[in-house]
């Protein structure tokens, strides 16, 4: 899946998130992404001993909530920011976590070695959405699950993302049908497909045995 050379969209998102850093969780005021975070989880069902993909993990949202959940289980938070990641790491030093500070594309996550697949307030900064849910597909075992959502509608994401400008300007998201149209053609079943002006859920799961289909 490695592509040859650099690609400069993901630079340019590299170098917007690691500016954005030192600031990024005083944008919204403590717990307020809370109830919603929670709700995401609760949708991919029990977490304990599992292992856990927290794609475009930020300075470490879910891994506050995803801790309390895994019990002996594991996450692997993936983020191509190094700003991003240092602040993730420096707030949850929990040898359960392993940060891979890579793009989502390159990311060595074993094959079929993932009972969920996060995703949270992050697809928009895809390029490549169709290769993006095929990586899904090989990291995740039989009836392994991925979830995309947002606490914010489509329209508005829209407007904050033209509004913040430079790198993220152009990233939206995708009409739902879409996307579960996305998922359902890399060999995932569509499970739970909503939105609303103050929330898009995509919730899917791998059909069929590993291996069996990618990008």
């Amino acid at each position: 899946m490695r592509r040859e050379g650099p690609d400069p969209a993901v630079a340019d998102r590299r170098a917007h998130f690691d500016e954005l850093a030192s600031r990024w969780d005083t944008l919204r005021p403590v717990g307020a992404q809370d109830q919603v975070v929670e709700r995401g989880l609760d949708l991919v069902g029990p977490l304990e001993g599992r292992t856990v993909v927290d794609l475009g993990s930020g300075t470490g949202l879910l891994e506050g909530h995803l801790l309390g959940r895994i019990g002996r289980g594991r996450i692997l938070a993936i983020d191509s920011s190094p700003q991003m990641v240092a602040r993730a790491r420096a707030k949850h030093p929990d040898g359960r976590i392993q940060w891979i500070c890579r793009d989502v594309l390159d990311a060595d996550i074993g094959d079929a070695s993932a009972d969920v697949v996060l995703c949270y307030n992050t697809w928009p900064h895809f390029d490549q959405p169709e290769r993006v849910a095929g990586a899904f597909l090989r990291w995740l075992r039989p009836t392994g699950r991925a979830l995309v959502w947002h606490d914010i509608g489509r329209e508005r994401l829209a407007v904050l993302h033209a509004d913040a400008g430079g790198a993220i300007a152009g990233d939206r998201l995708p009409p739902l049908e879409d996307l579960a149209a996305l998922f359902m053609e890399a060999g995932f079943a569509v499970l739970q497909a909503a939105e609303d002006a103050d929330s898009y859920t995509c919730l899917v799961e791998r059909r069929g045995a590993a291996g069996e289909s990618g990008a």
